[in-house]
């Protein structure tokens, strides 16, 4: 298979054959992530994707993780701003049994009300732990300012409020509206054939038929705003976001190799300046997202109270300095390099090229092309990521600080 198979129903399939491995990734992604939210029902995608795993109609909760442990398998699921994922790692001699505990999970689930209510704590305390995760909790609040009322803005663990509230018709409800084939695609990768893939999902994977019901709020840009967190604690957690590209943006791969060579990694920009020469942060990093219409590029800085202002500082210079020179040569190839080198790596996973070729197929509808990718990359030139860096670095950030009260104006430093 070399594209993506579509069935009658509108269920997309996307599969790539790796014969030398033992392994088989397999996963169901759905189009709806806490985007797909609204204020009073935040958080229900993350909920169901808890109580997928509580039972079904003919499995308990320890039933499908003791069977999927009996066969040596991983099974796990994740939500995002966009989608929320449901997938299995196993040996190829046992793809056919975890296919069949996959999808009975994801289309037999009960949501048992005595079950809701214990997951309710369990979720309850998530959402505490990020309380009490200073730079999860500053990532968080940067995105809630630069977003602002959109539901990019809201958090994927949803409000405690809403979160003890939910009913089990709740959840039904918004599945009736998302969990349907067109908004729906599976994925494999491993040692199994196209032909055994189409056997296994129209055996296994009746996806109820359906468009969803997906309208977005609309992104109408942002703006540049700061919220904060004060809180007794021993370090300053800052998170600065500025705006960036879609996914499969025009400058995507651009947008890679700047991020490698900005703040990604011990060699970057940002490392290299502010830990290793200046000593002013441990932790210090940038990180893209990017969404189907619009995305983000961030950076976080975690550091003592007392060298919060000079770290700061030292991140305007660094701004300004690469607004005006752009990258060097050699930051250039360094961060081409690592990208090339991360596509080869990452075709060694299974579960890696599995959950890439769900993400576009099904964010963009295109098929992840390996060979394509890397050689858009080698096309990068110098002068396209030097002009994204103007793209992103002229607006003014949206900041999100934790820690305790300081006595400057953080926004009239960056």
């Amino acid at each position: 298979m070399s594209g993506i198979i579509t069935l009658s129903s509108g269920l997309r399939i996307v599969h790539k054959y790796i014969p030398h491995v033992r392994s088989v990734a397999m996963g169901i992604f759905v189009g709806a992530g806490s985007r797909a939210e609204t204020p009073s029902n935040s958080g229900i995608s993350h909920f169901i994707e808890h109580m997928c795993f509580k039972g079904t109609k003919t499995r308990s909760a320890f039933q499908i993780v003791e069977e999927i442990d009996s066969l040596g398998a991983q099974i796990n699921a994740f939500t995002s701003k966009e989608a929320t994922a449901y997938y299995t790692l196993c040996i190829d001699e046992y793809v056919e049994k975890c296919a069949e505990i996959l999808a009975d999970l994801f289309l037999n689930h009960t949501f048992l009300p005595e079950e809701m209510d214990k997951e309710r704590g369990v979720i309850l305390e998530e959402i505490a732990m990020v309380e009490d995760t200073p730079d999860d909790l500053c990532q968080e609040l940067a995105f809630k300012a630069y977003w602002g009322k959109n539901s990019l803005g809201m958090p994927i663990l949803g409000t405690a409020d809403n979160i003890r509230r939910f009913t089990s018709e709740d959840l039904f409800a918004y599945e009736r509206s998302h969990y349907v084939s067109e908004n729906t695609v599976i994925s494999f990768a491993g040692n199994i054939s196209e032909e055994k893939v189409i056997e296994i999902v129209k055996r296994y994977f009746e996806i109820p038929k359906g468009q969803a019901d997906k309208l977005y709020m609309k992104v109408d840009g942002h703006g540049s705003r700061y919220l904060k967190r004060n809180k007794t604690i021993e370090q300053a957690n800052i998170c600065i976001v500025y705006p960036s590209i879609k996914i499969e943006g025009l400058y995507e791969p651009a947008l890679n190799i700047l991020n490698c060579a900005y703040g990604s990694g011990m060699s970057s920009i940002l490392f290299q300046r502010v830990r290793e020469q200046l000593g002013l942060a441990y932790s210090v990093y940038s990180f893209p997202s990017a969404y189907t219409d619009c995305g983000v590029f961030s950076l976080y800085v975690g550091t003592n109270p007392s060298s919060l202002k000079k770290a700061l500082e030292a991140v305007a210079d660094i701004n300004k300095e690469i607004m005006e020179k752009g990258l060097t040569k050699e930051e250039f190839l360094r961060g081409k390099q690592q990208i090339k080198g991360a596509y080869i790596l990452g075709q060694e996973s299974t579960l890696a090229i599995m959950r890439a070729m769900a993400r576009y197929a099904l964010g963009e509808n295109e098929y992840f092309d390996i060979e394509k990718r890397a050689a858009l990359l080698e096309e990068v030139s110098k002068k396209e990521v030097n002009e994204l860096i103007a793209k992103i670095f002229t607006s003014k950030p949206s900041i999100g600080y934790v820690g305790r009260k300081v006595d400057f104006d953080i926004k009239s430093i960056l």
